[in-house]
């Protein structure tokens, strides 16, 4: 049985320890090899603390033993990205797609930071242009509709949404977005189909169940909301959301 003071505990001291060693380093001008675990371990204590500097002085300084890291130029784009300095960043992340061109993480990020400065276009495109060679091509749908619905293309969004599920079926992130995006245009009873349909092929989802309790709720049918949270709760008693839900239905 863990104690209280758990392996998340000890990891974060581990981490914490790390970053004290580097940061006494930098200050008497000392070098010591650094492994890419380590590394990770010291940039996401640094994340969590919030503090960039540090974090970009880590990398730099790794960045002298491990020139050829792509995963070190992956996350000196995502400082940059954090600093607001997107230009930077898409130099970062093309260098580390150009040392790693099979990492998908790194193509998605990138899509991502195109999507930020606006570029919607080129971060469907970019996606488009991977997506045959793509081991989950439904992931790239995902994102290219996210992308689409961010820039207000509803018809190109729902699209995508649609052929990330005709790909995947049971893809509940998919079902999620489309179901969204089709409240957010007032086809509330749409999305309300929507999850019907679902759960006739896949019943037992509690998360699906407790969605489709929400917008059951949204258009006033409280009696049919109120019988989708106790499926819910028939499948996963402890899902506390569900009950919350339930119970605010009975008082309305």
């Amino acid at each position: 049985m863990e104690g209280s003071f758990g392996f998340h505990d000890y990891e974060e001291q581990h981490a914490k320890q790390s970053a004290r060693e580097f940061e006494r380093m930098l200050r008497e001008d000392s070098y010591a090899f650094l492994d890419l675990v380590e590394v990770d371990q010291i940039y996401q204590y640094y994340l969590r603390s919030n503090d960039l500097k540090k974090a970009e002085q880590l990398i730099g300084y790794a960045l002298q033993t491990h020139p050829s890291s792509a995963d070190l130029y992956q996350k000196k784009a995502q400082i940059a990205v954090e600093k607001g300095a997107f230009e930077q960043a898409l130099d970062f992340i093309d260098h580390a797609r150009h040392l790693a061109p099979s990492e998908i993480e790194f193509l998605h990020f990138h899509a991502d930071i195109l999507a930020q400065v606006e570029d919607y276009e080129g971060a469907i495109q970019l996606l488009k242009d991977h997506i045959l060679q793509a081991d989950q091509p439904e992931e790239f749908l995902l994102q290219m509709g996210n992308i689409a619905q961010i820039a207000r293309l509803v018809v190109e969004s729902e699209k995508y949404y649609r052929d990330a599920l005709e790909l995947d079926p049971e893809f509940e992130d998919a079902l999620y977005e489309l179901a969204f995006l089709l409240e957010s245009e007032d086809r509330t009873v749409e999305a309300i189909q929507l999850y019907h349909t679902y759960l006739d092929d896949y019943p037992y989802s509690s998360a699906v169940w407790y969605h489709l309790g929400n917008l059951l709720r949204k258009i006033g049918n409280y009696e049919m909301g109120l019988e989708a949270y106790e499926f819910v709760l028939a499948i996963d008693e402890d899902f506390g959301p569900a009950h919350f839900a339930r119970g605010q239905v009975l008082m309305e």
